[in-house]
């Protein structure tokens, strides 16, 4: 097996994979890993867009095309742990990541690219105001470095959008629209993604979305009523805001929901959004199954919960089985047995096989129901619902401005047909709602788990909208940001669900382990410097400055590095999500090795070892599958060594 040499350049996928879908869909159009335009042309005929042509439909602005390239040029940082900063972390699911979400989201799309069930943003509403999100290609890094006030203490913003700029729309568009590209991207084939908006690009963001998702894949666009008092200094008072929902890929079909699935809904004057179609390559039918393709989904599932631990006998072999450390099985042993009964439970056939379910593709078909028609304040919450809610949790100061309510937002959830083991992900998290409502759902619906992104936003203190924050940010010794408002929100809901659990568990004693178990906590990453050495294009003509510039770079990290950040980005550079299991094989004297494993994301394990050396002995007692991945120090591996171990497993070298 040759040995394969990591960088972060050759591992940003999102090109690399529209092409490949491209080459699956025209094969013909492809010779020796190349296009061939002209071929490209014949075989799309009439549907191809007449490029010479001024006139046809479609949303254009300036810097449209600058805008669609910001999302294929490959971020040139990394996610770097912040331990202490989250809770329950050593179990948790949950991630809350701070950074620039147009960067974060391109270095998730290894490890999440069609992992996400629903994504949920409210982005900024361009009303005229201020807004960060200036995205400077020149260095993208250094431009977020400078705003967070790594260099200097200004903590001015990035850019204005007044209504005066006669790039008023465009300066919106060329934000939002590589951000939606990218979304897209992490959304499993039957996901959804709602955006909240306004009046102001209402129009426009139909336009964009249309292009960024297929407009044959909209599904509804949904008034919210965000407030109930008048305003007095308009010729209307606008009481609503709009909720857009796309899906990653529709198709149109009038099968209704199973009525197992229809309990939520009743009374609800509603109609069936159409089922999402799913990759039917990834199910098959080996045993002919009368109920059609499927495929294997494992039966384990995270936290320990003891109604879900027992133990499963293989039938055919005999071989018994437990859940794997820290996890449970995803249902109760009665549950499991009818599973049993009804050939819904398939085993692999080696020693390492688990018992896995059935998860049949037309039963995945079905989706949620939505309501297309007026989202009332009595039924899903206002923006006074919202900041009741803050001023719960923050000793009744409201620190955030017109956030969203927690029933809006749980009920888009529900909608969307969220079950256990889902992703929900929002990368404009602002005051962290969507992570409060994933908490609050999860007491029906187990093991939902969240992504939340937010850029670490400076709170203005000259803004007098702005005061409880500051003051509340002062009090508490917080740093004026909204990202750490909005974890400190996250942590005070963690802290009043585990006290109502605990209440309700003292009442009912008993019971206490059939109550649902919601996974209270997160863990924090934050966007920084890459590990690796950036190779910078010499800019003098001397040829003598060659020698050290190639000296430099002999070490592919940076002089100060620490393994838990390295760690962190090999995770993202080979496709494994943040939240992987991490253990350290203590059997192994000679080298630190750590073994990573994620079986719900990567069928192959990772091997990572940041020694300066790697001892034979290391490699000789390493037990690893043909597909196990080892990670090491292209510099820890003598010739001879090389030579080994690329006989024994696979090998990418830092």
């Amino acid at each position: 097996m040759p040995i394969t040499k990591l960088t972060p350049e050759n591992n940003y996928p999102y090109q690399q994979d529209r092409i490949k879908a491209l080459e699956q869909a025209v094969p013909e159009a492809f010779a020796d890993g190349k296009i061939n335009w002209d071929t490209l042309r014949e075989v799309l005929g009439d549907e191809l867009e007449d490029g010479g042509s001024d006139e046809f439909f479609g949303l254009n602005w300036p810097g449209k095309r600058e805008a669609r390239k910001k999302a294929a040029i490959p971020s040139r940082a990394t996610l770097v742990p912040a331990p202490g900063e989250g809770v329950n972390e050593d179990t948790t699911e949950n991630l809350f990541i701070e950074g620039d979400n147009l960067e974060v989201l391109k270095l998730l799309q290894k490890s999440y690219a069609g992992r996400i069930k629903m994504i949920y943003i409210d982005p900024p509403y361009n009303t005229g105001n201020d807004f960060i999100y200036n995205d400077n290609f020149t260095d993208p890094l250094e431009a977020y470095l400078d705003y967070t006030s790594a260099r200097g203490e200004s903590g001015e913003l990035l850019t204005t959008n007044t209504r005066a700029d006669g790039r008023f729309h465009s300066k919106w568009l060329n934000m939002i629209y590589p951000r939606l590209i990218l979304g897209r991207q992490l959304l499993r084939e039957d996901g959804v993604i709602y955006v909240s908006i306004d009046d102001n690009e209402v129009h426009n963001l139909r336009e964009l979305m249309n292009e960024a998702f297929g407009e044959e894949n909209f599904i509804t666009q949904i008034p919210w009523e965000s407030r109930k008092s008048l305003q007095n200094d308009t010729d209307f008072s606008v009481n609503h805001e709009y909720i857009i929902a796309y899906a990653k890929t529709r198709r149109i079909s009038n099968r209704r929901l199973k009525e197992s699935n229809q309990e939520d809904w009743k009374n609800k004057d509603s109609f069936v959004i159409h089922p999402l179609p799913l990759d039917a390559s990834r199910y098959s039918n080996p045993d002919s199954d009368p109920r059609g393709l499927w495929k294997a989904d494992p039966f384990d599932a995270p936290h320990v919960r003891p109604n879900l631990t027992y133990i499963i006998i293989n039938p055919n072999t005999k071989e018994e089985y437990w859940p794997p450390a820290g996890r449970c099985w995803r249902t109760t042993e009665e549950k499991y047995l009818e599973f049993l009964r009804d050939n819904r439970i398939v085993f692999g056939t080696t020693g390492k096989s688990r018992p896995q379910l059935k998860v049949f593709y037309e039963e995945k078909m079905e989706f949620g129901e939505i309501r297309n028609s007026w989202f009332k304040g009595e039924e899903y919450g206002t923006t006074n619902n919202g900041t009741r809610t803050i001023q719960s949790l923050f000793d009744g100061k409201a620190i955030f401005d017109h956030p969203k309510p927690v029933e809006l937002i749980s009920e888009l959830i529900r909608m969307a047909g969220c079950e256990g083991e889902d992703i929900v992900l929002d990368f404009f998290a602002g005051s962290s709602t969507t992570a409060q409502s994933i908490f609050e759902v999860g007491k029906k619906v187990e093991f939902l788990k969240f992504i939340m992104i937010q850029i670490p936003e400076i709170i203005d203190p000259n803004n007098d909208e702005n005061q409880n924050a500051i003051e509340f940010c002062t009090n508490n010794k917080i740093k004026p940001l909204i990202s750490e408002l909005s974890k400190e929100r996250i942590r005070r809901v963690i802290k009043k669900f585990e006290v109502e659990r605990t209440q309700v568990a003292s009442k009912t004693p008993l019971f206490q382990n059939d109550h649902p178990q919601i996974g209270l906590g997160f863990k924090v990453f934050k966007y920084s410097r890459s590990n690796f050495k950036q190779w910078k294009p010499l800019q003098e003509e001397n040829t003598d400055a060659l020698t050290p510039l190639f000296d430099n770079l002999s070490d592919p990290l940076i002089q100060v590095w620490k393994k838990e950040d390295v760690l962190s980005e090999i995770l993202l550079m080979e496709g494994f999500p943040l939240t992987s299991k991490v253990t350290y094989l203590e059997d192994l004297l000679q080298n630190q090795v750590y073994h990573v494993s994620s079986p719900d994301f990567c069928a192959h394990d990772l091997f990572v070892c940041l020694d300066e050396t790697i001892h034979p002995t290391t490699t000789a007692l390493l037990t690893m599958e043909k597909e196990d991945i080892f990670v090491c120090l292209d510099s820890a591996l003598s010739d001879e060594l090389k030579a080994q171990v690329q006989d024994k497993f696979n090998v990418h070298v830092i």
